[in-house]
């Protein structure tokens, strides 16, 4: 029998085990269709290890017909139909425990929320995305929308449509009531998102700085390259961490660290 038919309906996958282990570990996943062999790399599985049940994470996939002859323990269980954890973030891991000396499987247990590192499901989950409707922009140019608050954030959404909710975190007022109102008078419709996996659902719309936050981006921008300390004052939730991403995005950008 050859090799190809010895490993057929069979994938071997290399797992990192969230335990304090410095190797990944080869399994087998078995399926009776080939065409249902849909075990992705960055879901979680759930494996046998030294007489007890172990999660991790699908990292690589093994060559089937040199590996499937050992003598490997089969996959007990798939926990996720989606990977919920990229390639960028393995890779991330991948170099963490390399550069820390610390076993790969705990570092990426460290990236997960504690109900995932202990196998829970990931609740099914709808997200919104909002838009001025015709009628709305309709309102728009004959002038009936009343109210400063809602003209303001009709003629938001008219400019930014197709966002979820945090596209509104770049306003300065309060936006919950008069967004409820619009929809309500047909001038804004809310609709599902179609993300269908893990990292499009989990996926954050980009953020739009406020015009206080845009003044503190730009003046650190200003002292880049020079040595200007700077101190960005705000209370919780103002959003100063999102400044200091800008910030740094740009310095990447240019090439820069």
């Amino acid at each position: 029998m050859s090799p190809q038919s010895r490993c057929k309906g069979k994938k071997i996958v290399q797992v990192a085990v969230f335990a304090p282990l410095r190797s990944t570990f080869d399994y087998v996943f078995e399926s009776d269709n080939d065409q249902n062999l849909n075990i992705k790399i960055g879901a979680r599985v759930r494996v046998s290890l030294r007489n007890s049940k172990r999660i991790g994470i699908v990292v690589s996939f093994s060559r089937s017909d040199v590996t499937c002859e050992r003598k490997l323990k089969n996959i007990l269980e798939v926990i996720d139909n989606e990977p919920i954890v990229s390639r960028k973030m393995l890779a991330l891991a991948s170099w963490a425990a390399s550069y820390y000396h610390h076993p790969i499987g705990e570092v990426i247990s460290l990236m997960l929320p504690s109900k995932l590192r202990k196998g829970d499901r990931i609740p099914s989950s709808k997200s919104y995305i909002w838009s001025a409707s015709q009628a709305g922009r309709d309102a728009l140019e004959a002038g009936t929308v009343n109210g400063a608050r809602q003209l303001e954030l009709l003629q938001f959404l008219a400019s930014n449509p197709n966002n979820g909710l945090e596209i509104f975190r770049s306003l300065t007022f309060a936006w919950q009531v008069p967004l409820k109102k619009l929809v309500e008078k047909g001038w804004a419709t809310k609709t599902v998102s179609k993300a269908t996996n893990v990292e499009a659902i989990s996926s954050k719309s980009k953020v739009i700085l406020n015009s206080e936050q845009l003044n503190a981006k730009s003046i650190i921008e200003r002292n880049l390259g020079k040595f200007c300390p700077s101190v960005l004052y705000g209370v919780t939730g103002s959003g100063k961490t999102e400044v200091y991403f800008e910030v740094m995005q740009a310095v990447i950008s240019a090439g820069k660290q």
